[in-house]
């Protein structure tokens, strides 16, 4: 039986891990080779040549369009994009894209892409839907999961204002409520967007809803849109002078 030489590309720890378990115990595929960023994909892909490209569209350096761009004709092989983006499916059906994995997908979601990419010759990478993907990422509200052991907790990146650390959990506080999930501030913000910015011990804010900022030597106060007000301790003060210098 043939095997679809294969490498994925996701910058989420836990759904990187869990892919790769995934292609590992597939029948149909051989794993190659994983990577968390765009930029080491860009430079590696070309030197496996894979059969099989799974292809987060969403990564924190660059964006899948990026990387293909960037590619081009140095690949040939078939591609399932991975999103949060639920919009994107829509899309990719109407110009009849080989398959997307939707987060959070499960084992069965996942078998029945591989087996149409199996079942198909077409392959997706053209500019029809480079062009139409690229269009509704400007126009789409990307979700967030994150997860707690064998569950995930699915947010809207924009509804979320701050995270608060308790030790071994955090409570995500979004626009209409709170959310206590089983995850240290630290994994949890190795998983985060940029525009989510830890300033200090215990708090990440979405600096999407910053409304002023008051630097100080020490420490910064900074003020939310929701009227919440949280100081940056001297070890985070830096880094936040760096991203709002003249706020």
């Amino acid at each position: 039986m043939k095997t679809y030489s294969t490498i994925l590309v996701e910058d989420e720890g836990p759904a990187r891990r869990r892919l790769e378990l995934m292609v590992k115990e597939h029948p149909s595929l051989t794993f190659l080779a994983s990577f968390r960023n765009g930029t080491d994909a860009i430079k590696e892909i070309p030197k496996f040549k894979p059969e099989l490209l799974l292809l987060d569209i969403q990564l924190k350096d660059k964006t899948a369009f990026d990387i293909l761009g960037q590619l081009g004709d140095e690949i040939s092989s078939k591609i399932i994009f991975i999103t949060a983006f639920d919009t994107y499916a829509l899309k990719a059906f109407e110009v009849e894209a080989l398959d997307y994995l939707l987060k959070p997908y499960d084992e069965s979601r996942f078998d029945s892409a591989i087996q149409r990419v199996i079942k198909t010759d077409k392959k997706v990478l053209n500019k029809e839907i480079i062009s139409i993907l690229e269009e509704s990422l400007l126009n789409t509200t990307k979700s967030l999961i994150i997860p707690e052991g064998n569950k995930d907790y699915i947010f809207q990146e924009d509804d979320i204002v701050f995270i608060e650390s308790d030790r071994y959990y955090v409570e995500v506080n979004t626009l209409t409520g709170k959310s206590v999930i089983r995850i240290t501030l630290k994994s949890l913000e190795s998983i985060l967007p940029k525009k989510f910015l830890r300033i200090n011990k215990s708090i990440i804010i979405n600096t999407d809803f910053i409304s002023q900022i008051d630097h100080k030597k020490q420490s910064s106060k900074i003020k939310l849109k929701t009227n919440k007000e949280f100081f940056s301790s001297k070890s985070y003060n830096s880094k936040l002078k760096k991203v709002f210098p003249k706020f």
